[in-house]
């Protein structure tokens, strides 16, 4: 079985190989291609990331974490694109780019 650091590893090093290539595109197929290197390095990198911050919530309460995060991720998926295209469609998508880079604040301290 492969551990934990190693899965991480191997995952962000896919996603940085993809940057690039959707970064350098100059036809369709070399972004397809470098989201695809991209997707391949999300395989090992989210269930990994998910299952480890699942083991922080106690037992008793592991089921609704799981199902917090779960509707969390719908609904961002719901609401982001649709705010993301109407910022970009008022102030310019540039500036909506920046703003997105900042994001929400995820390095709030997590203890055990």
């Amino acid at each position: 079985m492969i551990d934990r650091s190693n899965l991480l590893v191997s995952g962000f090093a896919l996603y940085t190989g993809g940057f690039p290539g959707v970064a350098l595109a100059h036809s369709p197929p070399v972004p397809i291609g470098a989201l695809l290197v991209f997707g391949a390095g999300s395989g090992p990198v989210t269930p990994t990331l998910f299952a480890g911050r699942s083991m922080l919530a106690p037992d008793n309460l592991r089921a609704g974490v799981m199902s917090f995060r779960t509707t969390t991720i719908g609904i961002s998926q719901v609401v982001g694109p649709v705010a993301f295209t109407l910022a970009g469609g008022a102030i310019g998508y540039q500036s909506t780019l920046l703003g997105a880079r900042s994001g929400p604040p995820s390095s709030l301290p997590c203890s055990r």
